[in-house]
């Protein structure tokens, strides 16, 4: 690497570069990073073959490293790409701030575009908590604890760069995304090196950066989870004897005084979308409902039509990347989908399981508050008359529900509703039929109890 900006050299792809900033200067009109940069700069020169990602950092044992990445061939015209510096500072106020040098620092870069790459001797500045003493006149001191700021800049020398480049995965573009068949199907998924298309969706709402395609097309209608674990098949619809189960999660008191990193690198998590199109320019996106489930904390949920093909994306939060499995599975209705196929429940005390993923709207099928119509039924017929429970505790979701009366849709009367819960009286050899729906449009395992107060 070349102390001056105009003879710099083009770096090779070789993951290691032996340079120094001993006896370096600062040129005129150089980038200059107040408080940050020494001045003692070195650069090189290096052109992107592919659509890609580079980590960047610097071993020196005699001076903190600054790195920093621009783009432009002139001073005039550089602009910041990417930097190691970043500001720490106490919870505690009167602690003040510091700089650091984080270890790497990665950067998405485009095929054919050239980076100047710049290693700098970094201004260290700390702080700490000292006794200080001022003079208070008439002889007298005055003694108080407060923040001294100590500014090292340190001479430069020998350093080892190591440069690492990840091409672009093969299905980062829309158009060579990968094709998906089946309706259970387990993938290793990679987006490092990913990058955006201009046109792109914000997936999630979340601006992303880092995005590989999938294309899959629906073997039948029915509700698609995309998750990084496994969704088991959901169990068929039963009923018999059961309780309660409650669970409580507790959190401890926060730590004080730690350092609190005022510009962090974002956490990596995955971001899945479905979108119908055939051009990334032109997707509309499917409902990608987050499951917002303990067991699946990235899971996404969507309506798939039998015949349509899905444009499925694979993102990162804020354009992290990394490695996961990707699962993506298709569940068709229950047969308690439908009203005539509604399940019969007997007895006082009766615990039902099922599950409404996959549920269609039944025409003329009544809509609860709060739902978009995927509904699954029972039905009970009050052996005794009385108060009676129902509760989804143990459920994915607070579903909403309610009671009816009638025995066709277009005679149904409402008896109660509720959203995880309700109650009503029964009257003894009266039918009752029991709707449970979706949550704004989250579906999943259903757990009822039913409870008669002759219990």
């Amino acid at each position: 690497m070349s102390d001056g900006f105009a003879n710099r050299p083009v770096l090779s792809l070789t993951n290691w570069i032996v340079g120094s900033t001993s006896n370096v200067t600062i040129e005129v009109g150089e980038p200059y990073i107040e408080d940050v940069s020494s001045g003692q700069t070195v650069w090189g020169s290096w052109k992107a073959p592919s659509n890609g990602m580079v980590v960047l950092s610097a071993d020196a044992q005699s001076f903190s490293p600054l790195l920093t990445v621009y783009r432009g061939n002139d001073f005039a015209n550089l602009s910041l790409v990417a930097s190691n510096n970043y500001l720490i500072c106490y919870e505690d106020g009167d602690c003040g701030c510091h700089w650091r040098e984080r270890q790497q620092i990665s950067f998405r870069v485009a095929r054919g575009q050239t980076y100047q790459v710049c290693v700098d001797s970094a201004i260290i500045t700390d702080t700490s908590i000292q006794l200080i003493s001022t003079p208070a006149g008439g002889g007298a001191t005055m003694m108080w604890w407060g923040p001294v700021f100590t500014t090292n800049i340190l001479a430069g020398g020998d350093f080892t760069l190591n440069f690492q480049f990840t091409p672009a995965p093969a299905n980062d573009d829309f158009s060579k995304r990968h094709r998906l068949t089946g309706s259970r199907i387990t993938t290793a998924a990679s987006n490092a090196g990913a990058t955006k298309e201009p046109g792109e969706p914000d997936h999630l709402g979340n601006p992303g950066g880092s995005s590989v395609w999938y294309s899959w097309t629906a073997p039948a209608s029915g509700r698609v989870t995309l998750t990084t674990n496994e969704v088991p098949q959901y169990a068929a619809p039963t009923w018999g004897d059961g309780g309660y189960g409650l669970t409580i999660t507790t959190t401890g008191p926060p730590n004080c005084g730690n350092e609190i990193d005022q510009n962090p690198p974002p956490v990596f998590y995955p971001l899945f979308a479905a979108y119908t199109g055939t051009s990334v320019a032109m997707l509309t996106a499917s409902d990608n409902l987050p499951m917002a489930l303990d067991a699946y904390p990235y899971g996404v949920e969507f309506d798939a039509v039998k015949g349509v093909t899905y444009q499925l994306a694979f993102d990162g939060n804020l354009g992290t990347t990394g490695e996961i499995p990707l699962f993506l599975a298709l569940t068709t209705p229950s047969a308690n989908d439908n009203f005539n196929h509604r399940i019969l429940l007997r007895g006082v005390s009766v615990v039902a399981t099922g599950f409404n993923a996959g549920a269609i709207y039944q025409r003329g099928a009544p809509v609860l508050g709060g739902s978009t119509g995927k509904t699954v039924w029972w039905s009970w017929t009050a052996p005794v008359s009385g108060s009676v429970s129902l509760d989804l505790t143990g459920s994915d979701y607070s579903f909403p529900l309610a009671v009816f009366t009638g025995s066709s849709l277009p005679s149904l009367r409402q008896a109660a509703a509720g959203t995880g819960g309700l109650s009503f009286t029964a009257i003894k050899g009266q039918t009752y039929q029991i709707a449970v729906s979706d949550a704004g449009g989250l579906t999943g395992n259903i757990h009822l109890t039913l409870l008669d107060s002759h219990r």
